[in-house]
């Protein structure tokens, strides 16, 4: 089976080395970012090196436009195998000074977009058992932004979050929490 990744707030940090990386390993790579300056140069790179690789501007705080983007994709590269979403909306300031339509937007593309991203992909992600690589900024930033200091509460991409007296295990179906 083609393996394919949409890379969600392409830059050229590690968004570039995760499209880079599967893509040398034979996945197809779409990259989506809001700004069609950043993926100007990005497909062309990827395609030099043999990847088929297309571009995605598509504004990720806007949920509707999200909805869509997997449909966009397959039709174009194939079957989703794999997410990896690095699309943040930045919150300048305190969180707890900023007013409702920041933190909307911040909501937006780091939480209901994403969701909604996964659910359009899950039948994919699933027959291919594929996954979800998150490594945007609003894990990091939350804690700080409470005046928590920055080890308190974060959880690394891909990991679940737990009470302190819990572990979590993956069941075929399900996430289930144990006590210890």
């Amino acid at each position: 089976m083609q393996k394919t990744i949409i890379v969600c707030g392409y830059g050229q940090g590690i968004s570039d080395a995760v499209a880079n990386k599967f893509g040398g390993e034979g996945s197809h790579v779409a990259l989506v970012a809001t700004s069609a300056d950043k993926l100007d140069k990005a497909p062309g790179a990827l395609q030099a090196r043999g990847v088929k690789a297309a571009a995605f501007p598509i504004d990720l705080s806007d949920p509707h436009a999200a909805k869509g983007l997997v449909k966009r994709m397959t039709d174009q590269l194939g079957p989703v195998t794999a997410i990896h979403w690095n699309a943040y909306a930045h919150l300048a300031g305190d969180v707890m000074a900023a007013d409702a339509t920041a933190l909307r937007t911040v909501f937006e593309v780091s939480v209901t977009s994403l969701v909604l991203t996964v659910q359009k992909a899950l039948a994919y992600l699933k027959g291919s058992k594929g996954g979800v690589l998150g490594t945007n900024a609003a894990g990091r930033q939350a804690p700080v932004a409470l005046g928590l200091p920055s080890e308190s509460h974060v959880t690394p991409p891909g990991a679940i979050s737990v009470p302190r007296r819990g572990r979590v295990s993956r069941g075929r179906d399900s996430v289930r929490q144990h006590r210890e």
